[in-house]
């Protein structure tokens, strides 16, 4: 989820052997570059990846070792993962309301970045109170698909 760069390429990437969606709380994309967002609308043309434009999320709970993304304006969807690409400060309250579990204004993360919502995690910035850097954000982000891969045995 998410609406920038970093949320289109995760989103993109994953869309080429899975099955996969992007939502995004605006109508339109504001701020991607001019490669992303034509590779975004190439996938979801060809039917590679569903884009949840103009959702915003109200909850996300586990249900049956999925997460269960609830949304304002659509019903709820059950996804393996979800993955936050959001934002340059940790949005507390929306990540109270996804089931995140804080300790001092930080998510609680395994050592995979993994929430206890199993197959929720987080990455980048909003993992941090103060936020991160790119080489972090990226080291997490190998660590996270490791993770899923080797989940997936693939």
């Amino acid at each position: 989820m998410g609406g920038g760069n970093s949320a289109a390429e995760y989103a993109a990437d994953l869309a080429e052997k899975n099955d996969s969606a992007l939502s995004y709380r605006k109508p339109n994309f504001t701020r991607l570059n001019a490669i992303n967002l034509l590779n975004l609308e190439r996938l979801s043309s060809h039917g590679k990846i569903r884009m949840f434009m103009g959702t915003n999320i109200t909850a996300i709970d586990e249900k049956s070792g999925k997460a269960k993304v609830s949304f304002a304006e659509m019903e709820p969807e059950l996804f393996d993962r979800v993955v936050f690409a959001i934002g340059g400060s940790t949005p507390i309250d929306f990540l109270k309301k996804c089931g995140v579990e804080l300790e001092d204004g930080e998510p609680i993360l395994s050592s995979e970045f993994e929430t206890q919502t199993t197959g929720m995690f987080i990455s980048g910035d909003i993992a941090f109170k103060t936020g991160g850097s790119i080489i972090v954000a990226l080291d997490m982000s190998y660590k996270i698909v490791k993770k899923i891969k080797e989940e997936l045995k693939l």
